[in-house]
C-alpha cells in the first residue's frame, strides 16, 4: 500500500493537486508582504514609544509571570489600562533579538497578518467548500485599507496576535461539531486557542458570540438535542471571557477606561450608532483614512446624523434577514461582523469612539459577504459570469492593494502619521497635539507653536499641550510665554513633576538672562522663584550664592553718601 501511494504522488494529477493546494497559499503571503513592503524601513511612531521604547519590562524576559500579573510590564508605567500578557511577551521577544530595531517588529507585524490571511482562506474553505472564494475571501481581508492601522503600527500587534488564535479555535470547533474520532482533543484545542487568543486581546470576548453566528449562520443543528449540546459546549467558552474579565479586573485595579461618553450610557449608545454606520461606510469607501476620528456626541434620537445612521443599520439587518438562508455566506459576513463590533461598542466605556484597527476583525464578515457573489454565481452553469466575477473581484483587490500601499507611506515615521492625520482631521486634538510635539523635536518651533495652540484652543483641559508649548518657548527664549503655559499646565495638572521642573527651568532661565544684563536684584527674585517650585535645583543654587554677594554691594554703593567738593 505504501508503495502505491508513492506512486499515486508521482503522478501529474497528485502534482497538480499539490500545486492547487498550495499556489493560493502562496499568492497570499506574497500579496501581504508587497502591500506592507513600505513597513520595513518604517520608524516607531505614536504609543510604540509607551508599549515599547519607554516600557523597561520588556528588555528582560525573567520572571515571565509578570506579564500576567503586573500593569507595569504592558506600558510605560502602567499608564494604558490594557491586559495583553501575550502582546507584551513577543515585545520582549523581538526586543531579546534585534533591540530596538523597528524594522524586526514591523516584519514580526506583517508575518502575522499574513498567517491571519491564511488562517480566514483555511477557515471559509471549510466553511462553504470553495477554495476559490475562500482565496478571495482571504485576499480582500489581507490588502483591505482599513488593516494598515492593524499592521503598521507596532504597538497594535494584539489585534493580528488574538485574531490568529481566534480563527484557530473556531477551526477547533467546527471539527468537534463534525463528529470526528478526536472530537475531544478537538474541542480542548479549541477552548485552549480560546485562552491564548484572550491573552493577546480583550476583543476576543465575543468568541462565544461568533461561535453562536456559526451554529446559527452556517453549521445549523437539525435536531432540539444537538441544539442542547451545543449550548452547553458554548458554556465553557462563556466562562473563559468571564475569567479574563475577572483577571483583567484584578490586575489593573480598574474595568473602564473612562466615563461614558456625553455623560450617560443613552448619549453614548446614540453615539455608537453614528459609529457602526461609519464602520459601514469605512468597509466601502476607505477614504480618508486617519489616526484620530472626530465623532460629535448626540442627546438626541431625532438628530438628521443619527436617524441616517440608525437607517444605514437597519437596511444592514433587512438585507441580513433576507439573506439568512437564501444566502448564507452573505448572512453569515453580516452577523459577523456586527456580532464582532460588541467589545468596542463602549457598553464599556473605551477611550475610543472609532478606531480602524477595531475593525481588524470585524472586516472578515464584510469580506465573505463582498465575495459571496461568486459563490452565487459557481451555482450557475455559466463560466463566463463565474470568471467576471472573480475578475472583479480581483480588481477590487486590487485597487484596495494600491490604498493599502499608499496608506503606509504615512506610517513610516511620526511627522508622516501626524501630518496626514491633521490634513484628515483637522479638528482632532492628539494629531494637532502630536504633530505640534514633533514639530517641536525637530526644531520646527513656530509651526509647532501653530498646532499646539489650535490643540490647547479646541481642548480646555490638556496640560501635556501646555506643557510642550511651554517647552517650545522656553526654546525660544521666551521665558515669560513659557512661564504662563507651565503655570496652566500646572493648573490643570499639579503632580506633573516634570512640567514642575521645566517651570523652575524657565524661571532659571529668565535670571540667568537677567544676569547677563547685569540686573542682578531681577535676577535673584528669578532663582528664588525657580527654587521654590524645585528646592533641589542646584544651578540656581549656585547662580544666587554668586549674585548674592554681587547685590549687596550694589546696595552698599547705592546707601553710601556722596562726599561734596570743597571750593
Amino acid at each position: 500500500m505504501n508503495n502505491n501511494w508513492k506512486n499515486l504522488a508521482r503522478t501529474p494529477e497528485s502534482r497538480n493537486l499539490r500545486l492547487r493546494q498550495v499556489l493560493p497559499l502562496v499568492l497570499l503571503l506574497v500579496t501581504a508582504l508587497l502591500a506592507y513592503s513600505h513597513n520595513f524601513s518604517a520608524e516607531f511612531v505614536y504609543d510604540d514609544y509607551p508599549f515599547i521604547v519607554e516600557n523597561p519590562s520588556i528588555r528582560t524576559l525573567s520572571h515571565p509571570l509578570r506579564f500576567f500579573l503586573d500593569r507595569e510590564s504592558f506600558s510605560n508605567k502602567g499608564e494604558y489600562v490594557i491586559y495583553r500578557p501575550f502582546a507584551a511577551i513577543s515585545f520582549a521577544l523581538n526586543y531579546a533579538l534585534n533591540g530596538y530595531s523597528p524594522a524586526s517588529y514591523h516584519a514580526v507585524n506583517i508575518l502575522l497578518h499574513a498567517v491571519c490571511g491564511l488562517l480566514v482562506y483555511l477557515f471559509f474553505r471549510q466553511l462553504f467548500g470553495h477554495s476559490v472564494y475562500a482565496f478571495f475571501v482571504s485576499l480582500l481581508f489581507l490588502l483591505h485599507p482599513v488593516q494598515t492601522e492593524a499592521v503598521s503600527w507596532i504597538s497594535a500587534r494584539g489585534n493580528s496576535m488574538f485574531l490568529a488564535f481566534l480563527l484557530l479555535s473556531l477551526m477547533c470547533y467546527r471539527q468537534w461539531t463534525a463528529d470526528s474520532e478526536k472530537k475531544r482533543v478537538f474541542y480542548a484545542l479549541a477552548l485552549m486557542f480560546a485562552a491564548f487568543s484572550l491573552l493577546a486581546k480583550e476583543m476576543a470576548v465575543v468568541l462565544p458570540v461568533l461561535i453562536l453566528v456559526h451554529d446559527f449562520s452556517v453549521n445549523r443543528p437539525e435536531k432540539a438535542g444537538e441544539w442542547r449540546k451545543r449550548i452547553s459546549a458554548l458554556l465553557p467558552f462563556a466562562a473563559l471571557s468571564v475569567l479574563y474579565i475577572l483577571a483583567r479586573h484584578l490586575v489593573l485595579g480598574e474595568t473602564k477606561q473612562m466615563d461614558y461618553w456625553g455623560g450617560s450610557f443613552w448619549a453614548s449608545s446614540l453615539t455608537m450608532i453614528k459609529a457602526f454606520a461609519y464602520y459601514v461606510r469605512l468597509m466601502f469607501m476607505p477614504r480618508p483614512l486617519m489616526v484620530e476620528y472626530i465623532v460629535p456626541i448626540p442627546q438626541s434620537l431625532l438628530q438628521p446624523t443619527v436617524m441616517l445612521s440608525l437607517l444605514v443599520l437597519l437596511t444592514s439587518a433587512l438585507v441580513w434577514l433576507i439573506s439568512y438562508r437564501r444566502i448564507p455566506a452573505v448572512g453569515f459576513g453580516i452577523a459577523w461582523f456586527f456580532g464582532s463590533l460588541l467589545p468596542v461598542s463602549n457598553i464599556i466605556p473605551l477611550q475610543a469612539i472609532l478606531n480602524e484597527r477595531f475593525l481588524y476583525l470585524p472586516s472578515i464578515g464584510f469580506c465573505a459577504a463582498l465575495a459571496a457573489p461568486l459563490l452565487i454565481v459557481s451555482k450557475v452553469a455559466r463560466p463566463l459570469a463565474y470568471k467576471g466575477m472573480a475578475l472583479a473581484l480581483g480588481l477590487i483587490a486590487f485597487g484596495y492593494g494600491l490604498l493599502t500601499f499608499d496608506r503606509n507611506s504615512d506610517w513610516r515615521d511620526s511627522l508622516s502619521l501626524w501630518t496626514a492625520s491633521v490634513k484628515a482631521s483637522p479638528l482632532g486634538t492628539t494629531s494637532r497635539y502630536n504633530l505640534g510635539l514633533e514639530l517641536y523635536k525637530r526644531g520646527q518651533y513656530d509651526e509647532a507653536i501653530e498646532h499646539l495652540q489650535i490643540a490647547c484652543r479646541f481642548q480646555e483641559h490638556f496640560p501635556s499641550a501646555h506643557g510642550v508649548l511651554g517647552n517650545v518657548y522656553l526654546a525660544k527664549g521666551k521665558w515669560d510665554a513659557a512661564i504662563r503655559e507651565y503655570d496652566i499646565g500646572l493648573r490643570q495638572a499639579p503632580q506633573d513633576e516634570r512640567m514642575l521642573h521645566n517651570l523652575a527651568l524657565a524661571w532659571f532661565e529668565k535670571g540667568s538672562a537677567h544676569a547677563e544684563n547685569h540686573e542682578n536684584a531681577q535676577a535673584v527674585q528669578c532663582f528664588l522663584t525657580a527654587l521654590g517650585y524645585q528646592p533641589e535645583f542646584t544651578p540656581a543654587k549656585e547662580k544666587l550664592q554668586q549674585l548674592r554677594g554681587a547685590v549687596k554691594s550694589e546696595s552698599a554703593a547705592k546707601e553710601k553718601p556722596v562726599q561734596g567738593s570743597r571750593l
